[in-house]
């Protein structure tokens, strides 16, 4: 099993070539060498970083055709367990929606 946590900040390049390398290591008739991928994350926080030297434009991981190959289920969790003020908890939600 491969784990991956704060996969908003995995560029949609890096993604990929993670994928390469785990299907060149093991399997690479598998996606992921066969590995099971788990990542752990929220998107609407920090995004990938471009990175002009390598040539990575710093798109998301879900924008990666691998990742719609790779990545068959998506949970959303929606209850707040940080805070408990809902004036609080209805500004971060908007701002994060850009309402």
């Amino acid at each position: 099993m491969l784990i991956i946590d704060e996969i908003s900040m995995i560029s949609k390049k890096v993604f990929e070539q993670l994928e390469f390398v785990c299907r060149m290591v093991r399997d690479p008739s598998l996606y992921f060498g066969g590995l099971q991928v788990v990542c752990f994350g929220d998107f609407f926080q920090l995004p990938p970083v471009p990175n002009d030297l390598y040539r990575d434009a710093g798109q998301h991981a879900f924008m990666s055709a691998v990742w719609e190959k790779t990545i068959p289920h998506i949970l959303y969790l929606k209850t707040v367990i940080r805070q408990k003020e809902s004036s609080l908890i209805n500004a971060i939600n908007e701002l994060a929606r850009g309402l």
